[in-house]
């Protein structure tokens, strides 16, 4: 489960993600397609989006492999 507190869910643009990491979007792009531990996408209508706490979590991971 994600989240015990459904309502503390919060979903974030493909945008938000690169501004969040400092990453060009064709970065982003090839993490999503070559990274298996990169946040999987959720899709709402037509658009995608990105769960702000995998991604908070991905990114503390990759601060830890990197120490």
């Amino acid at each position: 489960m994600l989240h015990e507190n459904k309502n503390a869910i919060r979903l974030i643009t493909i945008g938000e993600v690169c501004e969040k990491i400092r990453v060009k979007k064709s970065w982003l792009y090839e993490r999503m397609k070559n990274d298996p531990d990169f946040p999987k996408k959720v899709k709402v209508g037509g658009s995608t989006r990105f769960v702000e706490q995998e991604v908070d979590n991905w990114i503390v991971k990759c601060i830890d492999e990197s120490r």
